[in-house]
Parts: structure tokens; sequence; C-alpha cells
């Protein structure tokens, strides 16, 4: 997923999503092969990232663009 300012953008995102979309988020972001950053930067999304990503897409698309991407490692299956 490219970083196209939704680092900037999506700061408390995560809070807004239902609880059932956060837990979502959530294993996204720990699974992850850095694991799930408190900042923006690297490879890695933060949960608020990857909340703002949601909001243009849905989870499955989301997994399979952040597998293809290799922040989530390629032998995870969704």
């Amino acid at each position: 997923m490219p970083h196209d300012g939704a680092s900037t953008s999506a700061q408390g995102t995560f809070s807004k999503l239902s609880p059932g979309n956060q837990k979502i988020a959530q294993a996204l972001c720990n699974g992850q092969s850095g694991g799930c950053p408190s900042t923006p930067g690297g490879t890695t999304l933060t949960l608020d990232q990857i909340a703002a990503t949601k909001q243009h897409r849905g989870w499955g698309e989301i997994f399979k663009q952040m597998k293809d991407n290799g922040q989530i490692p390629a032998d995870v299956k969704n």
C-alpha cells in the first residue's frame, strides 16, 4: 500500500471503527512482518493507516494488498 498521505490524515481513524472492524484492523496490524508500529514509517502500517484504508476498500482487498506488498508474510492465509 502506498503511503499517499494517509498517515497524516489517518490519526485517530482506528478509534472511529466499529469494535468488530477494530479487531480485524488489529489482526492485520499484528500480522505484519515487522509487527504493529505505533508511529508511521518504514513499510509496516499503523492501526490508523489500516483504518484509513478501510474507508475506501474491503478487508479482503486490504489483506491481499498488504500480502502482495510483503507486509504480511506470503505463507499467511486469509
